[in-house]
């Protein structure tokens, strides 16, 4: 990544990007890499190699979100960041086991984690709520220690984003509430007892695996064949053809989406192509239909929302890979 030197947009052009373009700027002028994700999703980067395309620069943070109202994210590595996930138990879960017995949410688990060092509980920093009542506790990393992201391996309800990972930033929105910050405290350093515990908790190097040749299979063919990976490209093509130039009309941009998606998803299903391929470019240009349509008197007929239209897509892919389209070299050979 470059070090940045465009200059700050005018108050005018901030203007015109929203809450998240705004909010966007703001972490990059605090020196974070941001990049957005697709809108109303936390795992959907709308970039493909988002580590690396995350940017402090204003002008391609102008492009991106003058665009569409995207989600924000922060590329923790590239910022100097360690993030902390805290998150509630799910109901039903069964009760942790000692020393965080009868501890219901990572914040409690926490504490406990620094009344074992002797440490002070670090909420000194700043903080952001998830929309399911997580916390997300930001702190500057070492520069002499590479730390990576981790699941549950420091402690139960605990989740660490660092090298390799990224948060959704405070403004972003689901369908399930916002992320909102708690503070506006500066960036506290991680505390040394935090990263000790991190260092400790990393998995001892493992031997690299012996390679395994993989049998062919005689008559699937995923992106094994050119002329089959063509085909599917092809299919693929077609129906966001179909999405580009579908005419307004209620309930008609609605269907042509969901069908693209079924058929797209039977190719997944089929291990084709992959589901995040799929729903990136179904919606780069299903997004598109996000707006109000009106009659010729001006009124609303109806109102398409990125929310809908990703959900949508989403349901579409997942329905269609439950009943899997495989094309063969064979079955391309019967259509000459």
């Amino acid at each position: 990544m470059t070090n940045e030197t465009q200059p700050a947009p005018a108050t005018g052009e901030r203007d015109t990007l929203g809450e998240r373009g705004r909010r966007a700027l703001e972490a990059a002028a605090a020196g974070l890499y941001v990049f957005p994700l697709y809108p109303g999703t936390k795992n959907m980067p709308a970039v493909k190699d988002w580590e690396n395309e995350a940017t402090r620069d204003p002008q391609k943070i102008m492009q991106w979100w003058a665009k569409r109202p995207y989600n924000l994210a922060i590329a923790t590595h590239p910022s100097r960041l360690v993030v902390v996930d805290l998150d509630p138990a799910k109901p039903g879960a069964p009760e942790l086991a000692e020393p965080y017995e009868g501890c219901k949410h990572g914040l409690q688990v926490f504490q406990r984690m620094a009344d074992a060092a002797g440490e002070r509980f670090p909420l000194d920093t700043y903080r952001v709520q998830s929309p399911r009542k997580g916390v997300h506790l930001y702190f500057r990393a070492p520069d002499d220690v590479e730390l990576r992201n981790s699941e549950s391996r420091l402690a139960p309800l605990l989740d660490v984003r660092a090298g390799g990972g990224y948060i959704v930033a405070a403004t972003s929105r689901r369908s399930d509430g916002v992320y909102r910050a708690q503070n506006s405290r500066p960036i506290a350093p991680l505390p040394r007892w935090l990263l000790d515990a991190m260092c400790a908790a990393r998995p001892a190097p493992q031997p690299e695996p012996i390679p395994v040749p993989r049998a062919a299979h005689a008559g699937t063919s995923a992106t094994r064949g050119k002329r089959v990976q063509a085909y599917v490209d092809r299919i693929v093509e077609a129906e966001l053809d179909k999405l580009k130039t579908v005419p307004k009309g209620v309930g008609r941009r609605h269907k042509a989406r969901r069908d693209a998606a079924l058929k797209v998803g039977n190719l997944v299903g089929g291990e084709h192509l992959t589901r995040a391929d799929a729903l990136a470019r179904l919606l780069e240009v299903a997004l598109t239909h996000v707006g109000t349509t009106t009659d010729s008197a001006g009124r609303v007929r109806s109102i398409t929302t990125a929310q809908e239209v990703t959900t949508t897509i989403e349901n579409g892919l997942d329905y269609g890979m439950k009943r899997p389209r495989v094309i063969t070299e064979a079955e391309l050979q019967d259509r000459r």
